[in-house]
């Protein structure tokens, strides 16, 4: 905060004591002119402290009746942007303890950020009452008060022309040491394995900016870091990890990936965003081997079905259309009897036979009938639809033309059937086989797949989320303290870990097994894209100047640059597709199956033939050996 104190004796000048010989008019205008000049310097000495004040949110003008008829039209002029309390005290009010509505002001005042305060008081005690509290830089001091000379004012101007009222210390520490806590995570931190140093995308950036403002660093971790890494509140209150380093004051920064959330605002100062991270999720893989049916996969389960019924309904017309005809041809070639020629036997011709007794089995007497077309039997029918179906010719070309017109339009039928399953089928031999994966946040949330992440602010976010699947996701989220034990669940299929993109591609790239590796997919669909942050103390005026650093950095893109080189090593593991148009073995696993089930098939039928020969022919009476 910008105070400003303004205090001038309100009583007659030295001329007035020095004025014993004149006239009583002469000296009275002497005195009003002093008090002219006097009043007309503190209003420009006013203005002028006004313009070079850095008012922050805003402006507090405390002033009594005296100092009234300086708060001019031209002042307020001069603050005519910026947001004001304007506040009048009374001579007889008691600034030590004022009274209700007075110090709802002053609170007001405090809570709203004001950076220029400006009291304009005759009243001595009042003024001593009121205290100013104000944060010195490095160290606090209590008790002390150093006083410094900033300039005078001398004729309605300042003497010194160059000096600076608020100078800012922050921009030159002068080599001082601050204390920078770090935890190694992805891609901000991380940790040489030979010697003790830190390298990584925060570390480069903090570099920078010590060596702008001319400070030294001195890096460490808690004692807790592999086990509280960030910090968790505790039920009682207590603090473990970064945060508590951070609310407790002993450390000056934090290096450690931190979101820029409330969550984390209420332990520290964050700096300006100095980059988007992709938070998401590392969920299961499973590829879905289903070669033994790629003889079906051509078609849906819609499509079988009609072409099973089209088999089926078609043969039937085949067996209606020949049996109807073969009715006709039996009715028309039927001899007619005529019992009028009769009498052309020769009785005497019947006399002169001679009768040769034999024996016959008894037999049956059947109609003759004509010869058999294809599809005079239902079985036939079927058996040559289906083989036209798989474009196999037909032993001969039916006998009636009814039957010739419909086996002509239905190889038409069979050759479009067959097409489309060819083509189909080169397809599905062709492109690679398909992965069952999970990227978005709605397949995750319907899948049975636990979720886990660190720390109980990631679970409130998704049960403060809008949509319900965030909703749904934070309900089954669960503390994950181990992240390459929550690996090692997400590759048996059970588990999906929340990180950002780069620390997820950096497990995955760790894995020793290949299978390991390939079973672990990273989610598509971003949950959120977070803002990542510096971590200061609280309330630190270092925060400022560091912002302006930040952003001078980002828009120099040196932030992209050493996040590439940050995450360099492991940027390559990203999930490259298996190669298309490529038939192996496992892909022919159908003709296998089908040659399998077609053995079955046979010697399940070989079987039943046996033994209803054994149990049935052989057992009949007329059966003869």
């Amino acid at each position: 905060a910008f105070v400003l104190i303004l205090g001038v004796k309100h009583c007659a000048n030295k001329q007035l004591n020095s004025a014993t010989k004149g006239n009583d008019r002469k000296s009275s205008q002497s005195i009003h002119h002093e008090e002219y000049s006097t009043e007309l310097h503190l209003e420009m000495l006013l203005l002028e402290l006004a313009a070079k004040m850095d008012y922050g949110h805003c402006y507090v003008v405390l002033f009594d009746e005296v100092y009234e008829s300086v708060l001019n039209a031209a002042f307020f002029r001069q603050i005519h942007r910026a947001a004001r309390y304007i506040v009048k005290i009374e001579q007889d009010e008691d600034t030590f303890n004022p009274r209700p509505s007075l110090k709802c002001i002053l609170e007001s005042t405090r809570k709203a950020g004001c950076g220029g305060y400006i009291l304009l008081m005759a009243n001595g005690i009042q003024m001593a009452l009121y205290e100013l509290s104000t944060a010195p830089f490095p160290m606090q001091i209590k008790g002390v008060f150093f006083s410094k000379i900033l300039n005078f004012w001398q004729g309605g101007k300042f003497r010194l022309a160059n000096s600076t009222f608020f100078d800012d210390k922050t921009k030159d520490l002068r080599r001082q040491e601050m204390r920078v806590v770090v935890l190694e995570h992805t891609p901000a931190v991380f940790k040489s394995a030979t010697t003790s140093n830190y390298y990584g995308l925060e570390i480069e950036l903090l570099k920078a900016i010590s060596k702008a403002m001319h400070f030294q660093m001195v890096f460490y971790e808690t004692s807790d870091a592999d086990k509280e890494r960030w910090g968790r509140l505790g039920g009682n209150g207590t603090l473990t990890g970064i945060i508590k380093e951070m609310q407790e004051g002993k450390a000056d920064f934090a290096l450690a990936d931190l979101h820029h959330t409330e969550y984390n605002l209420g332990f520290m100062d964050l700096s300006v965003p100095y980059n988007t991270e992709c938070l998401t999720f590392l969920t299961p893989e499973a590829l879905s081997d289903n070669s033994w049916k790629t003889l079906i996969l051509p078609f849906n389960g819609e499509m079988w079905a009609g072409v099973l019924l089209s088999l089926f309904a078609v043969g039937f017309v085949f067996y209606a259309f020949s049996n109807t005809l073969m009715l006709k041809w039996l009715r028309h070639k039927k001899p007619k009897t005529n019992m009028s020629k009769s009498s052309a036997y020769d009785r005497n011709k019947l006399k002169k036979l001679r009768m040769i007794p034999f024996k016959r089995q008894p037999e049956p007497w059947h109609d003759p009938l004509p010869a058999n077309d294809m599809f005079d039997t239902f079985s036939d029918c079927i058996i040559y639809t289906y083989s036209m179906l798989l474009l196999v010719s037909l032993p001969r070309i039916p006998e009636k033309w009814p039957l010739r017109m419909l086996t002509g339009w239905y190889w038409v039928y069979c050759v479009l059937v067959v097409v489309a399953y060819r083509a189909s089928f080169t397809a599905i031999l062709a492109n690679p086989i398909p992965r069952v994966t999970i990227d978005t946040l709605q397949d995750l949330a319907e899948s049975s797949v636990r979720c886990g992440a660190w720390g109980e602010q990631n679970r409130l976010f998704f049960q403060m989320a809008q949509d319900q699947y965030s909703q749904t996701i934070g309900a089954k989220l669960e503390h994950a303290p181990n992240q390459n034990e929550a690996v090692e669940k997400v590759s048996e299929g059970l588990y999906a870990y929340y990180e950002n993109i780069y620390s997820l591609r950096q497990l995955r790239s760790t894995r020793k097994s290949e299978k390991a590796r390939q079973t672990l997919h990273i989610m598509q669909e971003c949950a959120v894209h977070m803002p990542i942050s510096i971590g200061l103390g609280k309330n630190s005026p270092l925060k400022h100047q560091v912002d302006l650093y930040v952003r001078a950095l980002i828009e120099g893109g040196l932030t992209r640059k050493w996040l590439s080189d940050a995450i360099e090593q492991f940027q390559s593991n990203v999930e490259i597709p298996p190669q298309e148009a490529i038939i192996d073995l496992k892909k022919m696993y159908a003709g296998i199956v089908a040659l399998c089930f077609g053995y079955v098939i046979a010697l399940f039928a070989f079987v039943v033939e046996k033994i209803y020969w054994r149990y049935y022919i052989e057992n009949n009476p007329a059966f003869d050996k």
